[in-house]
């Protein structure tokens, strides 16, 4: 199925994965074609648009401006379906971002290179949205040697059937492979289609089996940063905790907003708490003492689901808004006690500290 329209940080994954671009950079960029005009809201954490905004993409998808310049003709879907990008009840302030009537070919010659890239992405996940089924065929074969009925072997391959949405997007192609579908020599596994099941597969060679080690996670990047603060509700397994969590109805859902994810990882970029290696985002040694100090609680998760359930009880009238308010500053008051009493003497060294605040 064609993907939703963006929202920032469905944009700023995206930006990031293939330009390399900065969460905080994507959002400048954005804020500023806003400001001319040639964008709508940035700041938004729908991947919709309501009824009332139907006619409008429409407009946009009939004019043709919007596709000379961004997209090559093989990319334009031969009959769009504008309908996908519709659902009211998803819609719970800003649509998603899109494109304005304003906008056409020419006025990318007056934006400088981020602009152009976020604009022109902008279009192309337009078109793609309304765009036809991408069809493909994906096959998995698992094997046993005759003498080992124990170790399964398995390979998996994936030929395109019919590029649809996905021959919008021509310098970047499709998602990267994954490691299961790419063959190491070059191209792409091809499993033969005569292969049937219950056959016998005749080495034509000699055969070997090597035994290996699974590789650990890779280093976050911004992209996979953002997801994992978007989807932070992966990490909870409580089901209230995880549905206020994943709540969007009323608040953006996971950590933080579109709005603030990006400048959070900035702030840990000039705190020296992280650092950018390439489009890898590694912790520091300061981070790594910090999260030492830091009391578990605080490093969790959960606790952002249990403040999250809290503001929804306020909001659904199950609980007062002084009585939350007085656990979050309970909370407040608790961590520079908390810091102290998880001190090590090796993780942070000491420093006089001529400029003390009472934050009681």
């Amino acid at each position: 199925r064609p993907p939703r329209l963006y929202d920032l940080t469905g944009l700023q994954k995206d930006m990031s994965r293939m330009y390399g671009m900065t969460a905080a950079r994507t959002l400048a960029a954005l804020q500023h074609l806003y400001e001319l005009k040639l964008a709508t809201y940035p700041r938004t954490d729908s991947r919709y648009i309501t009824h009332d905004d139907l006619e409008t993409l429409t407009a946009l998808l009939e004019s043709g401006r919007l596709a000379q310049g961004f997209v090559t003709r093989e990319g334009i879907p031969g009959h769009p379906r504008p309908e996908l990008a519709v659902n009211d009840a998803k819609v719970a302030g800003h649509t998603a971002i899109l494109p304005t009537m304003q906008l056409d070919a020419g006025k990318l010659e007056g934006l400088d290179d981020d602009e152009r890239k976020v604009m022109t992405r902008i279009v192309r996940r337009m078109w793609e949205a309304v765009g036809d089924d991408h069809v493909h065929i994906v096959t998995e074969v698992k094997a046993r040697l005759s003498d080992d009925t124990d170790r399964e072997f398995s390979s998996r391959s994936d030929e395109t059937v019919s590029a649809g949405w996905k021959a919008v997007e021509t310098g970047h192609g499709p998602e990267p492979e994954d490691e299961e579908t790419a063959n190491p020599a070059g191209g792409r596994n091809v499993i033969p289609s005569n292969l049937m099941e219950g056959g016998v597969i005749r080495p034509v060679g000699k055969v070997t089996v090597e035994e290996g080690e699974t590789r650990p996670p890779k280093p976050f990047t911004e992209a996979t940063l953002l997801a994992a603060m978007e989807h932070a509700s992966r990490c909870v397994e409580d089901k209230n905790l995880k549905a206020a969590l994943d709540d969007d109805e009323s608040h953006s859902g996971g950590i933080g907003t579109p709005a603030t994810r990006a400048d959070t990882i900035e702030k840990l970029v000039r705190s020296k708490l992280v650092e950018r290696k390439g489009r890898q985002l590694h912790a520091t040694t300061e981070g790594e003492r910090l999260t030492d100090v830091v009391e578990p609680r605080l490093k969790d998760v959960l606790l952002t689901a249990r403040m999250e359930q809290a503001l929804s009880d306020v909001e659904h009238g199950k609980r007062g808004p002084s009585e939350v308010m007085d656990m979050f500053h309970r909370e407040a008051l608790r961590i520079p006690a908390d810091a102290t009493a998880n001190l090590k003497a090796d993780a942070v060294t000491r420093t006089a500290n001529t400029d003390a605040q009472d934050w009681g």
